[in-house]
């Protein structure tokens, strides 16, 4: 397990798996940029999606197997992807969209995936809510889970280099 100095280390270790063209992660948002986007939406982000953000503003893992959601829209790589912006995502949330959640990235289906900040936890869960019906259909124990589990879903269909296997 990833101790608090590093709590992304199980995620940077499978990352260095792959060839470098199989994930696109921004460079890390400024605290200016975190602290902007947390005032605009209202709420403070967890320690944890503030470290995410600061070391990788937006990720596209597996080519767009998942998404994870940049702060002011920026992009991974404008030939290819776009991460939607995170403030504009949680401004505009589909109707029936919990309250406390707050929209971080997106799966390969369309399904949002979600902080639950409602759980008031200092590291809270993970929930993926399907986008046609807005109920949650999976969970985790917190981002660090999901990166791990999405890490692992996507090894069982890209090899090292990116290709369907």
């Amino acid at each position: 397990m990833a101790t608090k100095q590093n709590r992304f280390e199980e995620f940077e270790r499978a990352l260095g798996k792959y060839a470098p063209k199989v994930h696109w992660l921004n460079p890390g948002a400024t605290e200016q940029a975190i602290a902007n986007a947390e005032e605009k939406l209202k709420v403070k982000f967890p320690p944890s999606y503030r470290e995410f953000l600061s070391r990788w503003n937006g990720a596209a893992l597996f080519g767009t197997f998942t998404k994870a959601f940049a702060i002011h829209g920026k992009t991974i790589r404008p030939e290819k992807f776009l991460t939607d912006d995170l403030v504009h995502r949680n401004r505009n949330r589909p109707p029936g969209a919990p309250e406390g959640y707050l929209a971080v990235g997106t799966s390969n289906t369309g399904d949002t995936i979600n902080l639950d900040l409602s759980s008031n936890l200092a590291d809270p869960p993970v929930v993926r809510l399907d986008h046609e019906s807005g109920k949650g259909n999976r969970k985790w124990k917190n981002l660090e889970t999901w990166l791990a589990s999405e890490m692992k879903s996507g090894a069982k269909i890209y090899d090292k280099d990116g290709n369907v296997t």
